[in-house]
């Protein structure tokens, strides 16, 4: 009797949600003139407008911290789910928040991270703060003012990338 063929070996699962391509971005700026369509920022009438050294583009917004909740908002939008790098971009002073959150969610506002950041080092450089599965549709990192009085925090630049 002749052998039977052997199961052939399973085809791996495709990735889900690959990045078809690895030049993949989107920056938003605090600027929105220089924003494409697929990126927005906002920000309440208690942030100002301001300009310096080591800013990207043309100017960022900034707060003083205080206990409440205000945010600037860095949205970017998906055709497709995808992982991807978020890094963020502010000038650096000695009068920043030594602990600037970012606040990282998904298109369904499920909450990915929050991630403190040092603002009075690390200016005028992408500063990676992680990498996370966001979905298809509207996608947000915040900036919080969140925090005790005595310093501010500045919203310049959010860059979202293939990894």
């Amino acid at each position: 009797m002749p052998e039977p063929d052997p199961m052939p070996e399973p085809e791996p699962d495709p990735d889900p949600n690959p990045n078809p391509n690895p030049d993949f971005q989107i920056i938003i700026d605090s600027n929105n003139g220089n924003n494409g369509a697929n990126a927005e920022m906002k920000v309440s009438g208690s942030w100002t407008a301001s300009g310096g050294p080591s800013q990207y583009g043309t100017g960022y917004w900034w707060q003083s911290t205080q206990p409440k909740s205000d945010v600037a908002e860095f949205a970017f939008y998906l055709d497709e789910p995808m992982q991807l790098t978020v890094d963020a971009w502010w000038t650096q002073g000695q009068n920043r928040s030594s602990s600037a959150a970012f606040i990282i969610w998904n298109a369904s506002l499920n909450l990915l991270d929050i991630v403190y950041t040092n603002q009075k080092a690390g200016g005028g450089q992408w500063n990676e703060l992680g990498t996370y599965q966001f979905q298809a549709g509207w996608n947000y990192v915040d900036l919080s003012i969140w925090g005790n009085p005595g310093s501010v925090v500045v919203a310049d630049a959010v860059r979202v990338r293939a990894n």
